[in-house]
């Protein structure tokens, strides 16, 4: 059933003029999504029409003026739909982005089932990583690999706003060990029986689908431009590298921790079947 506006005129003139147009735009919110998922049948826009007449005529030009599209129009009332309640929210003061229009996807995480335990011995080394949605990322990638954490070295940890924006949660449970000197933290690492693979294309880096990798390690990920640092490089027991066939040398570090990750998946669930 369409729901018609839910303000009288006297009682939407009533309010701020920036509360007014927040009652509009969550009004319009429950059109788009009930239009988009197919609950307002083609005669329904008939009655919407009529609607939104009425209320540019209470509003004047406060209503936008945005033009109100043929009934017949359904991908027209989508757009319409789309305008007039991002004008609104512009309006009432609002920041505008889609999550303000769309409805909220049931994703099932379950944040709260207590300290983390990885489900694979890996942790992941980033060596000087830059950008926050990168870090980000691995936070979320070591979630889903199931890995027992990250070890940050000059990099930027789950502190970051940006870092938490991209992470969405999983830097409050994923560990991350922050160091000053990633090479010296490494070097304790190894000493105590923990292979460390740097992921990186120098000479004599072998195929990360051709790597005999062991049952737990560290994975290495350098800086975006100039890649794993010597120092740290001096450390590393093997080196990997990703295929290139472009002209490019390498790959997006976020998307290149995700392929690496999941390969190391792939094969340690192999080896236990």
């Amino acid at each position: 059933m369409i729901r018609s506006f839910p303000f009288t005129r006297k009682k939407i003139k009533s309010l701020p003029v920036k509360r007014q147009h927040r009652r509009i735009a969550d009004w319009i919110r429950q059109l788009y999504q009930a239009l988009i998922t197919g609950r307002i049948a083609d005669s329904g826009l008939d009655f919407l029409a009529s609607e939104f007449r009425r209320l540019d005529a209470w509003m004047g030009d406060a209503a936008g003026k945005i033009p109100i599209p043929d009934p017949a129009d359904t991908a027209g009332w989508v757009r319409f739909l789309s305008d007039v309640h991002f004008y609104h929210l512009k309006a009432a003061g609002v920041r505008v982005s889609d999550p303000n229009l769309l409805p909220r996807v049931v994703t099932g995480d379950d944040p709260d089932r207590g300290p983390w335990t990885g489900v694979h011995p890996y942790r992941i080394a980033l060596d000087g990583v830059r950008s926050l949605f990168n870090v980000g990322a691995v936070f979320r990638i070591c979630d889903a690999a199931g890995f027992d954490g990250l070890i940050l070295g000059h990099t930027l940890g789950p502190d970051t706003p940006g870092v938490r924006k991209t992470a969405r949660g999983a830097q409050t449970w994923i560990p991350a060990e922050i160091t000053e000197d990633l090479a010296a933290t490494l070097a304790v690492y190894r000493r105590s029986g923990v292979p460390v693979i740097g992921v990186e294309t120098v000479e004599g880096a072998v195929l990360h689908t051709d790597f005999s990798w062991p049952s737990s390690g560290i994975v290495v990920f350098g800086n975006e431009e100039y890649g794993i640092s010597p120092t740290v490089m001096g450390g590393c027991d093997a080196f990997v590298q990703l295929p290139m066939y472009g002209r490019k040398n390498s790959i997006n570090i976020a998307t290149a921790v995700s392929v690496i990750c999941f390969e190391i998946c792939r094969r340690l669930r192999a080896d236990t079947t």
